[in-house]
């Protein structure tokens, strides 16, 4: 009698958990994990060798003008930063090198092969492959930060030009920008440069370092790092 009762009960635990498993349309349910956005950023990364970099006058870079990694991430919440690793810390008042009024680190952005549009930060004379350059500019008094946006030079418009604020932390320059800022692109081409610099608006710069060597011209890293396809 007691194994007959036993039977019976677990049948009937077994007849109740099969009424919990099933929606009310009869079908069974299934349970699926929470989908949660990913923490782990998207990104893109190339190294340079240290001792690369050359000024403009042939002598060797200081090493905050020597790029020894550049990095963009795009993080989970849509914010993309841009990082610059350097061979040194940059000094609070760096020297501007003789000939020009400035020195920067700078990310070109080629979201659109077809699009080589002309104007600032150069000049009108000048067509650049970068629709987009997040900028980190020492003018010998402060230390600044630019999103140009000169995707509007395509149609005979302005460039765009949104100030950022650049963090330092020991070697390493960062900006960052929104998705939106940049046009949330699925993905592009891109370089990074430590440069001597003249006024905008003009050409009178100079490339001290490339990464990847080559730049956006003849070796640009892309972002995701791998699956790229840009418009011819």
């Amino acid at each position: 009698m007691m194994n007959t009762m036993r039977l019976l009960g677990l049948a009937t635990l077994a007849s109740i958990l099969t009424l919990v498993a099933c929606s009310r349309d009869g079908s069974p349910e299934t349970t699926s994990p929470v989908e949660r956005p990913s923490a782990t950023p998207v990104t893109s990364a190339r190294s340079d060798p240290a001792g690369d970099a050359v000024m403009k006058d042939g002598t060797a870079a200081p090493g905050y003008l020597d790029v020894l990694r550049a990095e963009i991430s795009r993080l989970s919440d849509g914010t993309f930063t841009f990082t610059a690793t350097l061979a040194e810390p940059v000094p609070a008042e760096p020297p501007v090198p003789k000939g020009y009024v400035a020195i920067g680190w700078s990310f070109c952005i080629d979201t659109d092969r077809a699009i080589w549009a002309k104007g600032f930060p150069f000049t009108h004379s000048s067509p650049m492959p970068c629709e987009l350059i997040m900028h980190t500019r020492w003018d010998g008094s402060k230390l600044s930060g630019l999103l140009i946006d000169r995707r509007p030079l395509q149609d005979g418009g302005k460039a765009l030009q949104i100030p950022l604020e650049p963090v330092v932390q020991g070697s390493s320059l960062e900006l960052s920008a929104t998705a939106s800022q940049l046009g949330d692109p699925p993905r592009f081409r891109w370089a990074t440069y430590a440069e001597e610099l003249g006024e905008y608006g003009t050409d009178t710069e100079y490339g001290v370092d490339a990464v990847p060597h080559g730049g956006i011209f003849s070796h640009p890293a892309t972002w995701p790092s791998s699956g790229i396809t840009l418009a011819p």
